[in-house]
């Protein structure tokens, strides 16, 4: 679990489940500090600014993992405000000469680590926060979209991945009006695996089915 959002369940937290908490400035050091796969001159930098170790990690530290492992990265949407940041900082002069030149090292940086990601041995699930889009007069919703800053990579995110699901929680209980759901009533979560108006599903599932399971076994689905 490549971890930026210090929300890994802690049922994930168990012996057998590598966890990397990107977050964590002090678990960065002491890791950098025994690999000796990382460049001595850039480990410094590396504590400021993670997402050069988290490439680094999906490159020299996967190529034993298989189709029978899964790397889980928590979450696209901090992962990319954490690489502002560093742009800003690191690329300051230029994005001062040039507005779009920060646009165009987060669109680099995402190409890299996207490419990375197709050419890895085993499962890899990105996970991304969505971002709503509303009419300004009347409320109603638009659509959806990845949360993320940046206009030219999101568009081409679908094409780096075989599924792209959306993660649906539903209540047993009707809700009618402006009333809100009984809370004692019954939660689940589903996958949306078809595409609709607001968000454009992608799935290898061979079903028609709009809503499946969250479940790995979801994948044997036909029909």
């Amino acid at each position: 679990i490549v971890d930026f959002d210090n929300n890994t369940p802690p049922e994930l937290k168990v012996q057998g489940v590598q966890h990397l908490p990107i977050y964590d400035p002090a678990w960065l050091e002491d890791t950098l500090s025994r690999d000796p796969s990382v460049p001595t001159a850039g480990k410094r930098a590396w504590i400021l600014y993670p997402l050069n170790y988290v490439n680094h990690f999906l490159l020299k530290h996967t190529k034993d993992l298989t189709t029978n492992d899964t790397i889980i990265f928590d979450s696209l949407s901090m992962h990319n405000d954490m690489m502002l940041k560093m742009i800003k900082e690191c690329e300051a002069k230029e994005i001062k000469n040039n507005s779009y030149h920060l646009w165009a090292v987060y669109a680099e940086w995402l190409t890299l680590l996207h490419t990375i990601i197709k050419g890895l041995p085993c499962n890899f699930v990105m996970i991304c926060h969505e971002d709503e889009v509303r009419d300004n007069e009347t409320n109603r919703l638009l659509s959806l979209r990845w949360l993320m800053d940046g206009k030219k990579f999101a568009p081409r995110i679908t094409s780096f991945y075989n599924n792209v699901f959306r993660q649906v929680r539903m209540t047993d209980a009707p809700t009618v009006g402006a009333v809100k759901p009984d809370e004692t009533a019954k939660v689940e979560y589903y996958w949306q695996i078809q595409p609709d108006p607001k968000f454009q599903a992608r799935t290898t599932i061979k079903t028609k089915k709009r809503y499946v399971k969250p479940d790995y076994k979801s994948f044997g689905i036909t029909g």
